[in-house]
């Protein structure tokens, strides 16, 4: 049968789930269901019993079905009521709850799915349209970069010894800065994920009696181990070594400039951190004008603080990167 390597459609991240494929498995089940209505066959509530996989939709357990005479409308709101549960709870959510007509839509009993999630493609086709825009530029951008850098079949052979003369590692290195606009990247496969790049970075900057100020409040959940050292003592925390650390909270989710610039006026800190995205909180990302507004101000009071940016989830969602200004940006790239 082939729902045998399908997969429920509540297990599947609805991120990974294309909204042209789900149109077009939709339409297909639709002309399904109008078959079996005119056979007499009623649906029943199918929750968890919905299928998905590469676009085909499939309805699989059989004691959701009876032999009765019903309407083609009463057969496609057993469907209609998961797909758009899945579509609002997984996928659009807070666009949908402020959307009037998409909310209207939404309660409407009569209203199917496929019509339903037509219209919220057509609501979000300008904001498709810019990503494809961003997605297109730094496309270009990393294929210029590949032009500058001379890019050839050397540079992906092996290498034998220590890494020295290593052709593919440097040439690596150099279109990361290039792309990301910054004097000099290190990209290594050594760097097992968000965290080990961002306690490396932390620990190569700070000493004993150092100060660490973080201006967007708590970092990441595994950060802040690696910082404060909260699961203990002797862990190789920053603060078993001595280093400083305080947090300002952000103001209605964005930086507190004037508390900010104050505290770091007041207390001359080593390195001034940074997080981009939301992390594991609740909060918007900061965007790139933001930084750009923010590191200028720091510069003004202090040129030699290092400023860091955690730009984990943050790489090629804007034409512009958080580089310029700051001393330092650390990143997995494996997302």
């Amino acid at each position: 049968m082939p729902y045998k390597n399908s997969r429920n459609l509540f297990q599947i991240d609805p991120l990974s789930v294309s909204l042209n494929a789900l149109e077009k498995g939709l339409t297909n089940i639709f002309k399904d269901i109008k078959v079996i209505t005119d056979n007499n066959v009623t649906l029943y509530d199918v929750m968890y019993n919905i299928m998905y996989k590469n676009g085909r939709l499939y309805v699989v357990d059989t004691l959701e079905y009876g032999i009765n005479k019903t309407s083609y409308e009463n057969n496609r709101a057993c469907i209609d009521n998961e797909i758009m549960l899945f579509l609002v709870d997984d996928y659009f959510d807070y666009f949908v709850k402020d959307n009037l007509l998409l909310n209207e839509m939404y309660m409407d009993y009569n209203v199917s799915s496929l019509e339903f999630l037509k219209e919220c493609e057509n609501d979000l086709k300008d904001r498709f349209e810019e990503l494809d825009d961003i997605a297109y530029y730094n496309q270009k951008k990393i294929l210029k970069s590949f032009q500058n850098n001379k890019v050839a079949l050397r540079n992906f052979y092996g290498s034998t010894g220590y890494g020295y003369d290593d052709a593919g590692k440097e040439v690596l290195n150099k279109i990361f800065a290039e792309v990301f606009d910054a004097e000099s990247a290190v990209v290594s496969p050594l760097i097992t994920c968000g965290t080990h790049a961002l306690n490396l970075a932390l620990s190569a900057v700070l000493r004993p009696n150092d100060l660490l100020l973080s201006i967007t409040g708590d970092p990441y959940d595994t950060v802040v181990d690696c910082i404060k050292g909260e699961q203990g003592k002797d862990i190789g925390s920053l603060k078993d070594f001595g280093v400083k650390y305080e947090q300002i909270e952000l103001k209605d989710n964005k930086i507190d400039e004037d508390l900010a610039l104050a505290k770091i006026k007041e207390l001359s800190p080593k390195m001034v951190y940074m997080q981009r995205s939301r992390g594991y909180g609740w909060r918007k990302p900061i965007s790139i004008d933001d930084f750009a507004d923010i590191i200028s101000k720091i510069r003004q009071i202090d040129k030699d603080c290092f400023i860091f940016v955690d730009n984990c989830y943050g790489e090629f969602v804007e034409e512009r990167e958080p580089s310029r200004g700051m001393a330092l940006s650390s990143w997995f790239i494996m997302k």
